[in-house]
Parts: C-alpha cells; structure tokens; sequence
C-alpha cells in the first residue's frame, strides 16, 4: 500500500508523536474493478490508463471508512454515465506535465478511500493549465446531476492569473458526489478559486483539495456550502514559496437536519508566507456543523503570519457547532493566532429591523445573509448573474 502521500496533519514534534485516529472500515463490492475495465477500456490517454491501473491496486486494499462525525451515502458506480467527461479542458487529454504533478502532490483528500475513488472513477474533471504570464480571464465550470466523480488539476504557470468558479448544482439525493482538485500556483502568479457548493436533502458531498504556492504567489479561495444535504471537505494550502499569500474563506450555511464536516490546513513550508483562514457560517433547524482550522508552520519557515478565525451564527437552539483550532508550531520567529465564536441575533437587531416594516423571519433572514457579503462581493467583480443566483439559493434555506 502507498504510504508516501501527504498527511493532513503531522503526527510528530521534536520527540513526540501524536495520536492518529483510524476510522472502522468496511470491505463492500460495488463491481469497481467491472467498471474501471470498461474506463480503461475507452480511453484514448495510455499514461492516464497505466497510473489508474496501480491506484487501483492500492484502492482494493482500503475498506470505506465509518466517519464518528458524519455518515455519508455509499457511491453508485453502475448508476454513472463514464461515455462524456466535462468538455473542453478536460482531465482525460492530460499530458505527461500533468500527470507528474498529481504524482507529485499526492495527498489524503477526506479519505484516502475517497480521493482514490475520485481518480480512478472520474467522469467530470478538468485540466486547466496557463501559459507563462498569461491572463485567461474567467473560467465557469458548472456540475450537474452526473457529475458524480471529479478529478481536477488547475496548473498556473509563473506570471499567470486566472479565476475559476466552481458551481456544484447536482440533485445528489441518495448517492455520494465525490471531487478532487489539485492546484499548482507557480512564482508571482494569482488564482482566485470560487466554490459554490448546493448540498440538496439526503444528498452526500465531499471534497478533497490541495494547493501548492510558489515564491511571490497569491491564492484566495472563497467557499460556501449551503442547504439541507451532509457535506464533508478537507483542503490543504502548502505554503512552499517566500513571500507567498493565501486568504481562504469558507462558508456555511445548514438547514433542516443538514451535517458539515470542514476541514482547512495551512502549511508553512517557506519563509515570510502570510496565510489567513476566515470561517463563517449560519446555522438553523437542527442543523450541525463541525470546523477544524489548522495552522501547520515548519521549521525554516521564519516569519510566517498565520491567523485562523471562525464565526457562527445559531438560529436555533437546537443547532450544532463544534470549533477545533490547532496550532502545530516548530519555528520561534512567527506570528500564530486563532479565534472562535459562536453567537445568535440580539432582540435589539430584531426589533430595530421589525420596527422599519420588516417580519421577524425577513429581519433574521436579512441579518443572517450579510454573514456571506465576501462571497457576495467576490462574486459580483467577475459574474453578477452567478452572485445573484447564489443569494437568492442561501436566502431561500435561511
């Protein structure tokens, strides 16, 4: 089994060694090796077919893992249409370039069991690469009902700049839509990545990330996640470049009995890198949601200024939320912080909104839906039509 992958979390400091829970896992037959046969069997990209052949071998020795925080639906294989990828860009006409990063930046995803799934069963992925100081402008990747498993690789090379937004509208009702997406952001280049995640009732997300920041590069990621389904991610920033900058801001909204599970990691690997982590999110009904932040700073990686934030707002008292920072520090001559809070609507701001005409659900709706004005505000610079669509989705659950 390969063992050479980056972990989420170190497990080790100076001369201690951390505990590392493993999930339960189950061994079930969903005919994968049937339907990897006739994945291979079509493809036209021999080096793409040889590498999903020995991942292959490492995903029949992993069991689906029984998550203590969130249970997901199990995936249905035969359900999926594997004839048609995405379209343009797409991951199936990968060169020998692309291939040797995703070798490169192997890592864990929200399961080792799920990101191999995602590779080896993909049938919506992309592959988005730059040429050296060019601007491509604005790229709209939009999933819908089949797009059940994404294997993506956004390559940005030196002195590019590119925004990507990612739109995941499916109706994944009782099956599990399951994505991975590595990005590579060279020296001095810019990649704004907007995620719009749509989590439907009884439906199942997850999503694995990891990106790697050169020498002078900037990343900012804006998420939400909203609506009635369970949704799990796990996105890891490597700070591998001096002077390299992330601002990542993940958003939630849960309604119903909606379950989230989200996960970001920040590693500093390189000197003078700032990476700021901003979460917030709002919260209703019977609705849960847990938020782990981390911030992982090496040693050599002077001068790092980290900062991990959370912000909750509960509507109800009967909705969940469970904060976990962590601070993973091996170097003296840095800046580390983290904060959470969790709160609820003052009947102050109630009943200033309620006397100017307004309901009190309008009041709480309108209080709450100021909670995403940077993903509002993101939006709005490169697709008004998108931003408004987006609102209205998140007003609507609130």
């Amino acid at each position: 089994m390969n063992t050479s992958y980056q972990k989420t979390v170190r497990s080790g400091h100076k001369n201690f060694r951390s505990v590392v829970h493993e999930p339960k896992r189950l061994f079930e037959s969903y005919s994968e090796e049937e339907v990897l046969g006739k994945i291979i069997k079509e493809s036209k990209n021999t080096m793409l077919s040889e590498y999903l052949q020995k991942r292959f071998q490492e995903y029949k020795e992993i069991g689906f893992p029984v998550f203590k925080r969130i249970s997901l639906n199990r995936p249905n294989f035969k359900a999926v249409n594997f004839e048609k990828l995405c379209g343009p860009n797409s991951i199936a006409d990968i060169d020998e370039q692309g291939m040797e990063l995703i070798k490169k930046y192997d890592f864990e995803g929200t399961d080792r069991k799920y990101l191999l799934m995602a590779e080896l069963f993909g049938n919506c992925g992309y592959y988005i690469r730059t040429q050296d100081d060019q601007d491509v402008g604005i790229i709209k990747l939009k999933y819908g009902d089949n797009s059940i498993f994404e294997n993506s690789l956004f390559n940005l090379k030196p002195g590019s700049k590119a925004v990507i937004i990612r739109q995941i509208n499916g109706n994944y009702s009782d099956t599990l839509r399951n994505g991975v997406i590595r990005g590579v952001i060279g020296r001095n280049s810019e990649l704004v990545l907007i995620n719009i995640i749509k989590t439907a009732k009884a439906g199942s997300i997850s999503e694995s990330g990891y990106f790697s920041l050169n020498d002078n590069s900037r990343l900012r990621v804006v998420e939400v996640s909203a609506g009635q389904g369970k949704y799990v991610s796990n996105y890891v920033y490597s700070m591998d470049g001096k002077n390299s900058v992330l601002r990542a801001a993940p958003l939630f909204m849960g309604a119903g009995e909606s379950v989230s599970d989200i996960f970001h990691t920040i590693k500093f690997n390189a000197p003078a890198a700032i990476g700021v982590l901003e979460a917030k999110g709002v919260l209703k009904d019977r609705s849960s949601c847990i938020f782990r932040g981390t911030l992982d700073i090496s040693k050599g990686a002077f001068d790092a200024d980290g900062k991990e934030s959370s912000f909750t707002l509960s509507l109800s008292p009967h909705a969940k939320m469970q904060t976990i920072p962590g601070l993973l520090v091996a170097e003296n001559r840095v800046n580390a912080s983290h904060a959470a809070t969790l709160g609820s609507i003052s009947e102050e701001k109630l009943y200033y909104m309620m006397n100017r005409g307004f309901s009190k659900t309008q009041a709480k709706k309108l209080i709450s839906i100021g909670i995403f004005d940077e993903l509002t505000e993101a939006l709005e610079l490169y697709d008004k039509e998108i931003a408004q669509e987006t609102v209205d989705y998140v007003y609507s659950n609130l």
